[in-house]
């Protein structure tokens, strides 16, 4: 093709890569330093430009190219994640187990979202290793080195994650080389960061069409309210329901009190999926607290009411 790559192409579709950044050294994303934002990309060396890349690119990884997924990052002061903590200055050294504060999760699918492994390095050189995470904002931003690994995370034997240190032996999703933009402070606010994946296109990649005919058996005859995900949440939460036509919809939040909280919709909408959120505000954009609430939908004569719970 016009960019001089030599896929495979079948069913008369053809996907190429275009203007991606490939996956290398000298391709890492830079996060520019403008915006309204705590964390940003170390910047200030040639061949990083920090931010984060798949973990093949950072130190390597046991993952092949079809291993990799989306991830979302959630920085949050009141969200612990035991980590294993490795040390620069030492080898990359194992020092015991650390923590993180927020979590990271696997949201290949997005109705089911996976908590996995961080794992972060340490240099008592530039700043003192004290087994947190937390990057400053001089240019190195301390060499905290954030690691988002594939493995499910389990609170108990997650600070023991001593499989190797040797990158191109770990199941690194996702590395990350970051810092705290000047002006700002570590978690000044909580935050997500979602890394979606976009797979470049390569010589032994096929692609292939093939068209299906929707059956109409398999979708829902009636309107749908869905279990809200993430369950529990602590910053934001993702609402989904089906409509079977065209209808005013109202859905609205309510606390255990049975007091109204937010209204996420009240209009017309159109036949099919929709999927709202809600960022634990009420309606005046105040946070609410920590506790059991409750979504409800009403579509005419449909009223459907789920429970979900935000964690502070």
């Amino acid at each position: 093709d016009q960019y001089g790559h030599n896929s495979q192409v079948v069913d008369g579709i053809m996907v190429t890569r275009g203007t991606t950044i490939p996956y290398n050294k000298t391709g890492r994303w830079d996060w520019i330093s403008s915006g309204e934002r705590w964390l940003s990309g170390m910047g200030d060396l040639s061949t990083f430009y920090g931010g984060f890349d798949l973990g093949r690119e950072f130190f390597g990884s046991t993952l092949t190219h079809g291993d990799y997924h989306s991830v979302e990052i959630t920085f949050d002061p009141g969200l612990q994640t035991n980590c294993a903590v490795y040390r620069r200055d030492l080898g990359y050294q194992y020092s015991g187990t650390g923590i993180f504060y927020g979590a990271a999760y696997d949201i290949s699918d997005s109705l089911n979202p996976r908590r996995v492994n961080i794992v972060f390095a340490e240099d008592h050189n530039i700043k003192p290793a004290d087994l947190i995470w937390n990057p400053d904002t001089t240019g190195l931003g301390g060499r905290e080195y954030l690691f988002i690994m594939d493995s499910d995370y389990d609170p108990v034997t997650a600070g023991g994650y001593n499989d190797t240190n040797f990158g191109p032996d770990a199941d690194v999703v996702w590395g990350g080389w970051t810092r705290v933009k000047p002006g700002y402070s570590f978690l000044q606010e909580p935050a997500d960061l979602y890394l979606y994946l976009d797979k470049a296109v390569g010589q032994g990649d096929v692609f292939q069409f093939t068209p299906q005919w929707t059956n109409a058996d398999t979708l829902p005859h009636t309107f749908q309210l869905y279990q809200n995900y993430p369950n529990p949440f602590n910053l934001v939460t993702n609402i989904q329901f089906y409509l079977i036509r065209a209808a005013r919809v109202k859905l609205e939040i309510y606390n255990v009190l049975g007091q109204k909280v937010r209204t996420l919709m009240n209009g017309e909408m159109e036949a099919g999926e929709h999927r709202l959120q809600w960022d634990g505000r009420n309606d005046a954009g105040n946070t609410q607290g920590s506790g059991i609430y409750f979504f409800r939908i009403s579509i005419g004569d449909f009223v459907k009411t789920r429970k979900m719970i935000l964690l502070r």
